[in-house]
């Protein structure tokens, strides 16, 4: 066998590996954006749209390719990933417009330039057509380095983001996945072109879609960007939180120290009462000194220090708001969650509760919070007078606030953060009582 030929049959080789290893690639960054489901069947059905996404001939003008596989992909994922609405729409935007814009510059730019290298290098003709049939090896050379970049800048592990910012970036990622789809099926196709008009068929091969395709890579680092920035104001919430926790154990600790340091007088006090026969005066100052804060011994709720910082803060407020708040708690086994989203579930929960109590009658506020990690699985279930219906959208909560860019966002973090984990929640609204009802599951990886 002739080098040439050897050559030849070495780089068919790579194209043919290429071709069913790539889709892999797709497979592990769409996972740092979406949540994969466990299982055989979830790992297919999301290699599938990976091998769609690579192997996927796209040419200008030619609208079949790109249009037939849009909806495949974007099912495929759906079914292989566990995520919200908003972001399997956004991310699935995103990829497709990377493969899509890739595939046609590979494509139809190899070709064209093929064809215009045809009029200036006519003696190299031969050498030059071959290019068209290493448009796989061009995929591979472009994407390669574009996901070990994207590796090395997206974090480590996904961080549930709001339906705010994923709307957001589902309008971002708009412009450059419905500027692919118009290039590929609006423009002319250059099937037989003329050295000028192949020239100018190069415009939006080599300027618009690798515009999109670079494009569309930023926005998924933005996405990862955005998703740094939520895990920092939550782990700040819970810095907060607990700067609160620590301070009110200080003012206990003091409360302690002024005790001991009166207990002389008080006893002094007491024996005189006792010594001249006033036991009654005896017993109600007793039963003063048993209100002094110092007597009281500090709550300690469970012994985990974020549920401890977080229910610390939440009681005293509740306090200050003639809240009875009760809580009933057992953890058995370790909570699958975070610092940071521990605290932004049981807080923006919390935070709910008293502003719902805040509207009903002082006699009628009560918040009771009740915690299980037993036999595999986490449940929260929390309870707190309404006044009035609460309002929903499908599944989702609507605020009442006028202001509804900063209100209402509560629950659709907590929604987020249980989902991200695999579990489910549920709100429910029945004879004036509002209840959250979540599971978790405890046991092997999130699902």
């Amino acid at each position: 066998m002739s080098l040439e030929r050897a050559l030849y049959v070495g780089l068919r080789l790579v194209a043919f590996l290429g071709s069913y290893a790539m889709p892999l690639c797709y497979m592990a960054m769409i996972g740092k954006f979406l949540e994969p489901r466990r299982g055989w069947v979830f790992f297919l059905l999301r290699y599938a749209a990976g091998w769609l996404m690579f192997n996927n001939v796209i040419f200008i003008g030619d609208a079949y390719n790109i249009l037939m596989a849009l909806p495949a992909v974007f099912l495929l994922l759906r079914l292989g990933c566990r995520c919200r609405g908003t972001a399997w729409l956004a991310v699935s935007a995103l990829f497709y417009t990377v493969s899509a814009s890739l595939s046609a510059l590979c494509d139809s730019g190899l070709g064209i330039l093929a064809r215009v290298l045809e009029w200036w290098v006519f003696s190299m003709w031969e050498t030059f057509r071959e290019l068209f049939d290493y448009n796989y090896h061009l995929r591979m050379v472009v994407l390669l380095p574009a996901w070990f970049l994207l590796k090395r800048l997206l974090p480590g592990e996904r961080y549930p983001l709001p339906d705010r910012l994923w709307r957001l970036v589902g309008l971002l990622a708009a412009l450059p996945f419905v500027g692919t789809l118009s290039v590929v099926t609006l423009v002319s196709p250059f099937y037989e072109p003329t050295p000028q008009s192949a020239a100018g068929g190069m415009l939006p091969i080599l300027v618009m879609l690798p515009l999109f395709f670079l494009s569309a890579l930023a926005l998924l680092y933005t996405v990862s960007v955005l998703a740094g920035y939520e895990r920092l104001r939550a782990a700040a919430e819970l810095g907060r939180l607990n700067e609160t926790y620590y301070r009110q154990m200080d003012q206990q600790q003091q409360q302690v120290r002024r005790l001991r340091h009166d207990m002389a007088n008080h006893l002094t006090v007491l024996a005189a009462f006792l010594k001249s026969g006033e036991g009654e005066e005896a017993v109600s100052y007793l039963g003063k000194l048993k209100e002094d804060p110092g007597v009281l011994a500090p709550r300690r709720w469970c012994g985990e220090p974020v549920i401890d910082a977080v229910l610390g803060a939440k009681a005293a407020a509740m306090e200050g708001l003639s809240i009875c708040f009760q809580a009933d708690i057992h953890l058995r086994e370790t909570i699958p969650l975070e610092g940071p989203e521990l605290c932004a579930l049981l807080g923006n929960l919390l935070d709910n509760a008293m502003e719902a109590c805040a509207k009903v009658e002082t006699g009628l506020r009560q918040v009771r919070l009740r915690l299980r990690a037993d036999r595999g699985l986490f449940i929260l279930r929390l309870s707190n007078p309404c006044k009035g219906e609460v309002r929903r959208q499908g599944e989702h909560l609507v605020t009442s606030k006028a202001d509804t860019a900063r209100h209402g966002i509560g629950t659709e973090s907590v929604r987020a953060i249980v989902e991200e984990h695999g579990g489910s929640v549920e709100f429910t609204e029945k004879d004036g009582t509002f209840e959250c009802m979540l599971y978790l599951p405890l046991v092997g990886e999130k699902i």
